[in-house]
């Protein structure tokens, strides 16, 4: 009898323990999102600031090369972007992430990524995004 309470008291506690492991994984991975996506967004704002100010140079040659220069860092960023919140739609999917906050914070972003001019050329190949395509696809029905 007592060997049975004792079990039933370690089954309980096992399972409150893989609750609190899910939920600290879960705002591990959110957390890990948010600093990316973050971090990319500096670099992509400090990249169109450098372009601005390119803009700004005398010789009309050095500065069409330079800014041709940036204009690639920029579209390899906004690729990296595509596949940060490709990887994050994947998490969302699989349930790994809180869906209601998930939706909340990113649906905005999610739209106008997928719906911008200048990402339709990266996300034309939609196997290589099919999380996001997924994502966008269910938040707009």
């Amino acid at each position: 009898m007592i060997d049975s309470v004792i079990a039933v008291i370690a089954l309980i506690f096992s399972a409150l323990s893989l609750y609190q492991c899910r939920k600290s994984n879960s705002a591990l991975i959110e957390d890990s999102i948010n600093t990316k996506i973050d971090n990319k967004d500096n670099q992509i704002r400090q990249r169109r600031e450098k372009i601005k100010m390119l803009r700004l140079l005398p010789d009309i040659q050095e500065r069409e090369e330079q800014i041709a220069i940036q204009i690639g860092f920029f579209e390899c960023e906004i690729e990296s972007l595509c596949n940060i919140f490709n990887v994050a739609c994947g998490f969302y999917l699989d349930g790994k992430i809180d869906r209601k906050r998930f939706k909340r914070e990113y649906l905005q972003e999610i739209t106008e990524l997928t719906e911008a001019d200048f990402t339709q050329n990266i996300l034309s190949d939609k196997t290589a995004y099919s999380s996001l395509w997924t994502v966008y696809n269910k938040f707009k029905k």
